[in-house]
């Protein structure tokens, strides 16, 4: 079962998210404004939202294409950030990136995802 949203829709949207996930990525940083920890922490939050949003609106049998995108753009950009000389490349935050859109995509394939759009289509 999918979420009901018109494809064009969550296409822009999840474009939007990609948009502004690369802008972010890529800006300069004051050095030290986030610990590493954190930094982990925030690469598996948004992929894993990307994941799950993905998700949302595609059927299952495209998630698999969509999986190895995210986790590509992820790599892509890293390799991006390795061609600034204000950001760098770093292998974990590839690891991280890819373990949040699997995440993110493992949350919709267990009961929770049915639970959720049952009561969304019940509102």
């Amino acid at each position: 079962m999918k979420l009901h949203l018109r494809p064009w829709i969550g296409w822009m949207v999840g474009g939007i998210a990609l948009a502004v996930l690369a802008w972010a990525s890529l800006i300069p940083l004051d050095p030290g404004s986030l610990p590493s920890r954190h930094d982990k922490l925030a690469h598996l939050a948004a992929y894993g939202t990307l994941g799950a949003w993905f998700g949302l609106f595609l059927p299952s049998r495209r998630w698999l294409p969509a999986w190895m995108g995210l986790g590509l753009f992820g790599v892509g950009i890293e390799f991006a950030q390795g061609q600034t000389t204000y950001r760098s490349f770093d292998t974990h935050d590839i690891l991280a990136n890819w373990l949040g859109v699997s995440l993110g995509m493992v949350v919709l394939a267990a009961p929770l995802r049915y639970g959720l759009t049952t009561l969304r289509a019940r509102a």
